[in-house]
């Protein structure tokens, strides 16, 4: 943008999901686009630290607590099960040895086994988002599992053995346009778009709309 060039997106990663969502699956398709020159805007999500210091972008998610470990389990076996038993069988498997974290979420104190969030509202609903029909709404898809709920983790656990994870009542799901976190020094860093970064104390996540 700050040069005025557009971006060709090339599907060179492992699982291309921003690649994806913008409709260019294959060399080729990149190729057509950029022969077109029709380009299109798409929202960049931000994390900055309690100070309004930028801390990274993310293009894709965002998440703190089990799910990066979550999606490294469910990628790795959906190839053979399939996607939502992989997640389920996933999950059984982190959520074994796991332990909450205690975290502050626009000033209210929750405790979670982990929070997700997407730049830009996310498809299907629950624990195995994989696709996004827009990029530009000005949305973080924001989905928590929590831990306080009498039995939570029972509950959690029936969902996935009963192949319920999109109904659990454990797993919450919203979209804001901003989203502050605090309480985050001891809870192990965070993860967006396949990277790890230290965590500060305080978070806020916004999004640059059509940037």
């Amino acid at each position: 943008m700050a040069a005025g060039v557009a971006l060709a997106v090339f599907p060179g990663g492992t699982l291309n999901h921003f690649a994806l969502d913008a409709g260019t699956a294959t060399f080729e398709d990149t190729a057509h686009a950029v022969r077109r020159v029709r380009p299109v805007r798409v929202d960049l999500a931000r994390v900055r630290d309690g100070e309004g210091a930028d801390v990274t972008g993310f293009v894709n998610t965002f998440s703190i607590g089990l799910y990066p470990e979550l999606v490294r389990r469910r990628e790795k076996l959906e190839g053979r099960i399939g996607k939502w038993p992989a997640a389920a069988v996933s999950l059984l498997g982190v959520l074994r040895d796991a332990t909450p974290l205690r975290v502050r979420l626009d000033g209210h104190d929750r405790l979670l086994w982990l929070l997700f969030a997407g730049n830009g509202r996310y498809l299907p609903e629950g624990l195995a988002p994989s696709h996004r029909p827009l990029l530009d709404e000005g949305l973080l898809d924001v989905r928590t599992v929590d831990a306080e709920a009498p039995l939570a983790r029972t509950r959690l656990i029936v969902s996935a053995l009963a192949g319920a994870l999109r109904r659990s009542r454990v797993d919450r799901a919203e979209r804001v346009e901003e989203l502050r976190l605090g309480g985050l020094d001891d809870e192990g860093g965070l993860a967006y778009d396949g990277e790890h970064a230290a965590a500060p104390e305080t978070l806020l996540l916004d999004k640059l709309r059509a940037s």
